[in-house]
Parts: structure tokens; C-alpha cells; sequence
């Protein structure tokens, strides 16, 4: 059976945009600090670290979220196309375009999946 596909579970509730938002925000405010004082001063390049340090793992979480939804979309593509779970492309067709209406799936997930669909022999 074709499982829709999510985004992945995390042990935190911190989303990797959010992540990546509140680092750009530790960054500006070090730099407002730092042409405040004139120098950077230790709440500046704390706020530049953390900031830095944030865009980072917000970046990596994205990437991991992104490759794991490929993954998965991958393999249920697979799946539909080894005909296993549907019968007819018409219902594997169906069943792609309904997890794309309901936000399961990305659109560029649902046109990759599709064409290996319509590329099958």
C-alpha cells in the first residue's frame, strides 16, 4: 500500500527555516552591536557565533529533510511502478495526484514520480 509521504520526525520542534531565520537574526544583531560599540564586544561576536553556527545546522537539517523526502518519494514511486500495491497506471496516477493535493508530496516529487510512471515499460 502507497503511504503518504511527510516530513520527517525530529526530536525538536525547531524547524530547519526557522533555524536558519533565527540565525540570520544573531547575525544582524551582532553586527548592530558591533557598529554600535565600534568594536564587536563579547555579546556581539556571541550573537555572531550562535548565528553563524545556527545557518549552519538549519542549512544541514534541510538538506537531510530534502534528501529523506526524495528517498521516500523514490521508493513509493518504485513501488507504484513495480505495480505491486495498484493495478493501472489511471489509480497510480490518481493516488500521486491526491497526496500532492493534500500536501504530502512537493509538485517538482509528484512530476519526478509521474514521469517514472509514464516511462515504464
Amino acid at each position: 500500500m502507497l503511504t503518504a509521504v511527510t516530513e520527517p520526525t525530529r526530536r525538536d520542534n525547531v524547524s530547519p527555516r526557522m533555524l536558519i531565520l533565527i540565525g540570520v537574526l544573531l547575525i544582524v544583531v551582532g553586527i548592530v552591536i558591533w557598529a554600535v560599540l565600534g568594536v564587536p564586544g563579547v555579546l556581539g561576536v556571541i550573537a555572531l557565533a550562535v548565528g553563524v553556527i545556527a545557518v549552519i545546522v538549519g542549512s544541514a537539517r534541510a538538506a537531510r529533510a530534502a534528501n529523506e523526502r526524495d528517498a521516500a518519494v523514490s521508493s513509493a514511486a518504485r513501488q507504484m511502478v513495480s505495480g505491486s500495491t495498484v493495478p493501472d497506471l489511471a489509480t497510480q496516477l490518481a493516488k500521486l495526484s491526491a497526496l500532492r493535493d493534500s500536501g504530502a508530496i512537493t509538485e517538482s516529487d509528484y512530476e519526478k514520480a509521474k514521469r517514472q510512471l509514464l516511462d515504464r515499460p
